[in-house]
Formats: structure tokens, sequence, C-alpha cells
């Protein structure tokens, strides 16, 4: 006899419905909104963290340049020394990034910089000065900047300056009566500070720290290789009425906080980048594109975060290397 072999016919599967497909798309949604922030989070800690390492490695080259001369490099050369010369001059040779390029790997650009010629855009040194260095970038600051323009000779972007001072960089009557106010770097002497001059301290005084790059052709700011475009201070000279005092970070779209820079091209509404033009005596502060503050390499290499609530005087202190005031916490 045959054996009959029941035969079992699956039930035709049912898709999912409108309402489940919109609850998986909602929850898909909620979960990438919760993510997303925790990825944005993780990928700046990543950039800062680059950021802080490319000061710690300028730090490093600022103390080797002075093991071999015997101070910190001065923040840029003009050839008009003697009678100094002003924040907009087009005429600026290189700037203190240009000095200690071989002691950051880049002696092969160092080479090709042609020290006779007087200005940084002359001749072959406009090759140099447009070459993007990876080092000399902090990624949070993440736009992609136009050079800037100086005379048709391009400039590429930087993201670090140097420590001007609680005064202003370019006034050599700050330098000359307000030595309380003077930094390791000044544009108007030519001057950089040897270890010895840092009375309060190198682990009390900034050094180096971060700014943002113009994000237009006409704006200097961030230009590496030209000394009005690689630095920061505290003020206005002060004999300047009114003065302005700038905390880092401070809020451009207040006019008492906005840069002032040599030359200044930047959109009214920008919090960051809105700016003045600065004059013969620019002024323009420490600036990043980190949640609440910026990266500072002490005198003494180590690197740190100053928050931009910080007050202003605490601010102005961490400035000024000879001030005799004690540092408050920052």
């Amino acid at each position: 006899m045959l054996c009959r072999v029941p035969v079992f016919r699956q039930r035709p599967r049912g898709g999912f419905t409108l309402v489940e497909l919109l609850v998986v798309i909602a929850i898909i949604g909620i979960l990438i909104a919760l993510l997303l922030p925790a990825v944005q989070a993780a990928r700046e800690a990543a950039r800062r963290s680059q950021c802080s390492n490319n000061l710690k490695q300028l730090a490093l080259a600022v103390h080797n340049y002075h093991e071999v001369f015997g101070s910190f490099p001065p923040p840029g050369f003009h050839n008009r020394d003697g009678e100094g010369a002003s924040s907009s001059s087009t005429s600026w040779g290189p700037s203190w990034l240009v000095l200690i390029l071989p002691f950051v790997e880049q002696k092969p650009l160092y080479d090709r910089y042609d020290f006779r010629l007087s200005r940084s855009r002359d001749g072959v040194n406009a090759e140099v000065v447009r070459t993007e260095i990876a080092t000399y970038r902090c990624p949070s600051d993440q736009l992609r900047q136009p050079l800037w323009n100086n005379s048709n000779v391009l400039f590429a972007r930087g993201n670090y300056g140097a420590n001007g001072g609680a005064g202003n960089i370019f006034s050599r009557s700050n330098f000359d009566d307000r030595s309380n106010e003077r930094g390791p770097f000044h544009l108007g002497r030519h001057y950089g500070a040897s270890i010895a001059a840092i009375l309060d301290g190198t682990s009390n005084t900034i050094m180096i720290g971060e700014i943002l790059a113009g994000d237009r052709t006409g704006d200097v700011r961030g230009a590496w290789a030209y000394p009005s475009g690689a630095y920061f201070t505290g003020s206005s000279p002060h004999y300047s009425n009114p003065r302005y005092q700038l905390r880092p970070n401070g809020i451009a779209l207040d006019d008492n906080q906005a840069d002032r820079p040599a030359f200044c091209s930047a959109a009214n509404d920008d919090r960051q980048l809105r700016c003045f033009a600065g004059g013969s005596r620019a002024v323009q502060t420490a600036r990043s594109r980190h949640p609440g503050g910026v990266q500072v390499a002490l005198c003494d290499g180590s690197v740190r975060f100053v928050r931009d609530t910080i007050e202003l005087n605490s601010w102005l202190l961490l400035l000024s290397m000879a001030d005799g005031q004690p540092t408050a916490d920052f």
C-alpha cells in the first residue's frame, strides 16, 4: 500500500504594513539623532588632539630655534627696520613660521626661500609662501579658505599665531614704555624673547596659540608666511581711545571684540571672523573652532586649553611675560 505523504503548504507571508514601516523609520531616525552628536564629538576630539599635537611640535621647534640662536625667532622682518613698518604694509619679509621651517621637518622648503630678497612675495619666495603645510593647519578649522592675495602673490593659510603680548605687537611705544605688557614676540621691534627674559615663568606665559584663517582672498588672517597674518595680541596700543582689549574667541558681532587685522574682509554676520580695518596698529585675538575655548602652547612647551569665559585680566596676564603678577588658574 502506498503511503500518502502529507503536503504542507506554506501560508503566504504578509509584508510590513505602512504603520510598521513608519515605526521602524522613526526608530532609526531617533537612533541617528542620539548617535550623531556622539559621533561629531568624537570627531572633534580627534581633530582637537591633532591640533594639540601640532602646537607641541611648533613649541618644540621654537625651543630648538632658541637652542641654536639664543632667543625665540622674531615674529617677522621688514626692510624698514630703522623707521618701523605698519601692519598694513604689503612689503613684510618672512614670518616666524618661515624661520622655524627647518625644525618642523621642512628644511627643503626653507632652503628654497631666498632671504636676500626683502619681501616674502618676491621671486622664488612666491612659490614657498603658497605651500600648504599640514603641521600649520588645525583640522577643526575645516573650511577650505582661499589663499590670501598680496599683489597677485598667493599665501597659504595656517591656524597658529605668535603671542604679541597684552599690549600691541606693532606699537613700539607699547614695547618701550609698557614692559609689563610685553609678550615673547614683537613685530615693531623684530623681537623674539630669550627664556631668561620671561620673568613671569615659562609655565605662566603663552608662546603660541590658535587663530582662525580668513575665508576671503582679501583677509590676511592665517597667512602663515606673512608676519601680520600669523600672530595674536591682547590690545590695541595704549594710546588708543577707546582701547580695544580682546578675549579669546571674542564675539565679533560686538564691535569691541571684533578683530582689526591688517587686511580685513569678512561677512558682517560672522560671529568669529567679522572684522574692521585695523590701520597701522592692527589687533587680533586667539580664535578656534573648538567649542568653548582655544588651545595654546606655553613657553615651557606644554599645551593647555583656555576657555573663552576666562576673565579678561587673567587672559592679559597670560599674554604678558613680565607683569610681576601671579597668574590665576585657567
